[in-house]
């Protein structure tokens, strides 16, 4: 009996035993913080990843990778430990189409154009795109061709080119209503176009360039013509004191390339040296002259040394005007 009672306790002592070695707490994963130095129960361990460390099982996850996505691409994020890819660069658009530049009209202009003709220059209408500029070629005919860029102010330099080589294709760089003439002995310079002087802001419509086109004159300045060597105009070096045998109204201009030498035939005094007037005293064809200009004595002062005539200061004779009028202060060297 006594031995059948002891089997029976020992029995149950090795089942207790046995059940101590194999025991598994129930934790769920994520649910125990890790101890000390990271340490878990048996078949967990420490995702330090996580915020508190915590005890977990079946391995440890890769961190959450986050791309940043390119342009226009959407930003993926991956599994497993592996940074995200980030999204496709998004195509750029397409060009849009080219069109016509348009130039814009000459402010104030009212043209004479007549549909059927040629064009007018003087207000840039009658071209048959608007893009076009009405001009004249050195040929003398009227062209409509698109000006070349960048745009040159009024009465500066300015650029003539023909782009296949032909007169026809002649072109410039001035604005619409003005066209590029040469030579001076500025170079190139952008003239406007004018019928009347009320077209001119300088009043003064009085170039002819031929074909029956005339251009803007400059504008009256006051100017020493006596002056051979003075600049007039600091912005253009080539710049002289001109002096009109019509008018006698001094102006600040380039002179034309080809310049004549005193008793020289000449048609206006900028076809002359500066220091001389072109003038006819006679009214006789063919006597307009490049004459020495001169001060008159008659303007209470005695004449420049540089423009004292030869021989006798009283051979500074005064200019018979147009309308009858006696110049006062300007006169040309009677020699």
């Amino acid at each position: 009996m006594r031995a059948s009672r002891a089997a029976a306790v020992s029995a149950v002592l090795a089942t207790m035993l046995a059940g101590a070695a194999c025991y598994k707490p129930n934790i769920k994963p994520g649910g125990l913080a890790c101890g000390a130095k990271n340490a878990c129960p048996d078949g967990f361990q420490c995702d330090v990843n996580h915020a508190p460390p915590v005890c977990v099982s079946g391995g440890l996850g890769g961190v959450t990778g986050t791309g940043t996505g390119g342009k226009g691409g959407t930003g993926g994020s991956a599994t497993g430990g592996q940074t995200g890819a980030g999204g496709q660069t998004g195509a750029g658009g397409g060009g849009g189409t080219g069109g016509v530049v348009c130039l814009p009209p000459v402010s104030g202009c009212t043209s004479n154009f007549v549909d059927g003709g040629a064009c007018d220059p003087v207000c840039n209408v009658g071209c048959s795109s608007c893009g076009q500029k009405c001009s004249v070629n050195t040929a003398g005919a009227m062209t409509c061709n698109p000006p070349t860029a960048p745009t040159a102010a009024f009465m500066r330099k300015c650029d003539v080119t023909q782009p296949t080589g032909d007169v026809a294709t002649q072109t410039d760089n001035c604005a619409p209503g003005q066209v590029c003439i040469a030579p001076t002995t500025c170079g190139p310079v952008c003239y406007q176009f004018c019928r009347t002087n009320a077209d001119c802001a300088s009043k003064n419509c009085g170039r002819d360039i031929g074909n029956g086109l005339k251009v803007c004159d400059v504008a009256p300045s006051a100017c020493d013509p006596t002056a051979t060597l003075t600049v007039c105009d600091p912005i253009s070096a080539q710049t002289r004191c001109y002096i009109s045998g019509t008018n006698g109204r001094t102006l600040c201009d380039c002179g034309n390339m080809a310049q004549a030498r005193m008793k020289d035939p000449c048609t206006t005094s900028r076809d002359c040296f500066p220091g001389l007037v072109c003038y006819n005293p006679t009214g006789i064809i063919g006597d307009s002259l490049c004459r020495r200009v001169c001060r008159l004595p008659t303007d209470g002062g005695a004449p420049d040394a540089g423009s004292t005539c030869q021989g006798d200061p009283s051979n500074c004779t005064p200019m018979l005007l147009t309308g009858n009028m006696m110049s006062t202060v300007w006169g040309y060297c009677n020699e």
